[in-house]
């Protein structure tokens, strides 16, 4: 069995994702009495820098420029809903590369029986270039439809560090890896 936890070292202390204690314990309870191998790597990989611009840059951008606060509901029930919907009638019609982590729409059809309408993929089963098109569907999003910025005001500044930013993750595709 293996369990990943994402953090980041910053002034030599290791920072954990949030809720990874729950993972911890879950592995314990699992594994009562086991020998481990703990092993920590640099993740370089692009989809890291794509969900690290997206979910630190992008999204609260998006969310501050509709005026809503929760983060979770602009990324499942707008942005996801509207950029990365897939219809479905039954659970077995979803990929199973999506069925563990996708948020499943359904509706109740009568008492205790539903049907599937559709799903949409967690951005972490996303390939690069699947993500690399959501990225900028939701690019347009802040900048054409909601006329937003990244960060606080809308400085030139601002605007120039979103596009340095935003070109270093799109360039990661042309097999580049800028840091």
């Amino acid at each position: 069995m293996k369990t990943e936890i994402l953090g980041k070292i910053k002034d030599n202390k290791i920072y954990y994702e949030s809720g990874y204690q729950s993972k911890v314990n879950k592995f314990k309870f699992d594994n009562p009495n086991c020998k481990i191998i703990m092993s920590l790597e640099v993740n370089d990989d692009p989809l890291y820098h794509q969900h690290k611009f997206y979910r630190g840059e992008l999204l609260p951008s998006i969310a501050d420029a509709m005026g809503e606060k929760d983060l979770q509901y602009v990324h499942i029930f707008i942005l996801k809903k509207e950029f990365l919907w897939v219809d479905a009638d039954s659970f077995d019609s979803i990929p199973k590369k999506y069925r563990s982590k996708a948020f499943i729409f359904y509706k109740e059809i009568e008492s205790g029986k539903v049907d599937v309408i559709g799903f949409v993929p967690s951005t972490s089963d996303l390939t690069k270039e699947e993500f690399d098109v959501f990225i900028k569907k939701c690019d347009d999003r802040l900048f054409v439809d909601l006329d937003g910025h990244i960060g606080q005001g809308d400085t030139i500044k601002n605007q120039q560090e979103h596009i340095d930013l935003r070109s270093k993750v799109i360039d990661m595709f042309k097999g580049e890896v800028i840091k």
